[in-house]
This record gives structure tokens, C-alpha cells and sequence, in this order.
């Protein structure tokens, strides 16, 4: 008889082994729009994709925050600036 396949929590990834041996990490994650999109991340072992899959997931969720509704001008002045420099760097 077949072995039954157990689920994983909906939204957890998945790896997979690539040819060349390293691990591939497939992820969903919300875009800027609500759409529901789909990442993968390589790496050499578990550890490394999922640190790679984080900076990934922290930065779109600083992109899906926006603007602070209780900002003050002299706030988003200050944010904008302080995200020129970092680009600029």
C-alpha cells in the first residue's frame, strides 16, 4: 500500500535539491499589491535559504508599510533622506 503523504501548514515553502547539490527554498509572500507571489531562494544548506528567504521577506514588508498615517512632514522628510543615504552607500 502507498504511503500517504502528510501537509505541510499552507504558506511554510518548500525545498527541493537542485542538480548542482544545492538546496532550492519556494515561498510564498504578498507583493505591494495583495497578490499572492511566488519566491525561491538557493543556497547550500536549510539555514542559509531561510536567512536568504527572511532579508527577502523584511524587505518587501518595508516596501508594503508605506507611510506611517500619524507621520509628521518633518517624519517623512527625515525617512526619505535616511533611505537616499542608504541607497547611495
Amino acid at each position: 500500500m502507498a504511503k500517504k503523504m502528510r501537509w505541510r501548514e499552507r504558506g511554510t515553502g518548500s525545498f527541493r535539491v537542485k542538480d548542482n547539490g544545492k538546496l532550492e527554498y519556494r515561498f510564498p509572500y504578498r507583493n505591494e499589491y495583495g497578490e499572492i507571489k511566488m519566491k525561491s531562494v538557493t543556497g547550500d544548506n536549510e539555514e542559509m535559504c531561510m536567512e536568504k528567504a527572511a532579508t527577502f521577506l523584511e524587505i518587501q514588508e518595508k516596501k508594503n508599510r508605506g507611510i506611517d498615517i500619524d507621520s509628521t512632514i518633518p517624519d517623512i522628510i527625515k525617512m526619505i533622506y535616511k533611505s537616499d543615504l542608504k541607497k547611495t552607500m
